[in-house]
């Protein structure tokens, strides 16, 4: 890769950093004032129809238009530091696109906008009953409670741990950076393994406390990565 088309794709690291930063801000910002998820099926159907983008917004429509910018953003990170204890880099970066992937092939909440429509347009109970059987299937299969999700969702915080202690050992990131990456990924790890153990609430406070950390380390990370395109 020339020099001009590396700093090119660190600058798109960088600029895809900022914007997961940008989204883990909305969310911290909206979520306390919007609320999340509705428990029930039918509440689900009621926000759609009453506040629809609202209702994309808690049915995590964010999530899903995010999570599609850490292919490039770990591809500019597994750039930098290829050549730091190689192969390695490339067998996390492979585990955190397979941990991405998982996450984006389960499907999400949103069909459930169209149900909302046909939910209110129906005329019969009968006919109200079977959309709102259809949309609890949609529901208990969506991107926080199927297998697959969760798998991706571990998978990715695993190769996010791996990275992030090459990271130590990087010059463009260096050891204190790689440091706070194993820390907030190793958290956020411990958070879903405490969500699949139904510990609620420590689930709770480990993704409050990674929830914060994320924000100084994608913003770092967004720094080393603009520094390294410009030096490019």
């Amino acid at each position: 890769m020339s020099k001009t088309s590396e700093g090119k794709l660190f600058q798109t690291g960088a600029v895809g950093l900022a914007a997961i930063l940008l989204y883990a801000i909305a969310t911290m910002i909206l979520l306390p004032i919007l609320g999340a998820q509705p428990e029930t099926a039918e509440d689900c159907l009621e926000m759609l129809h009453t506040h629809r983008i609202v209702g994309l917004i808690r049915l995590d429509l964010l999530t899903v238009l995010i999570m599609p910018v850490f292919y490039p953003v770990y591809f500019a990170v597994y750039h930098a530091m290829r050549e730091v204890a190689a192969p390695f880099p490339l067998f996390w970066l492979l585990l955190l696109f397979a941990g991405v992937t998982l996450f984006l092939a389960t499907p999400s909440a949103l069909p459930l906008s169209s149900l909302s429509d046909q939910y209110y347009a129906a005329e019969t109970e009968q006919a109200r009953a079977g959309i709102a059987a259809a949309a609890k299937a949609i529901l208990s299969s969506d991107m926080w409670h199927m297998t697959g999700a969760v798998t991706g969702s571990l998978l990715t915080q695993i190769a996010g741990i791996g990275l992030s202690v090459l990271m130590m050992r990087s010059p463009v990131f260096g050891k204190r950076l790689g440091l706070l990456g194993v820390i907030t990924h190793s958290l956020d790890l411990a958070h879903f393994i405490a969500y699949i153990l139904a510990m609620e609430t420590l689930s709770t406070v480990l993704i409050g406390i990674a929830g914060v950390l994320y924000l100084p380390l994608y913003g770092w990370m967004a720094v080393r990565l603009r520094r390294a395109g410009e030096a490019a």
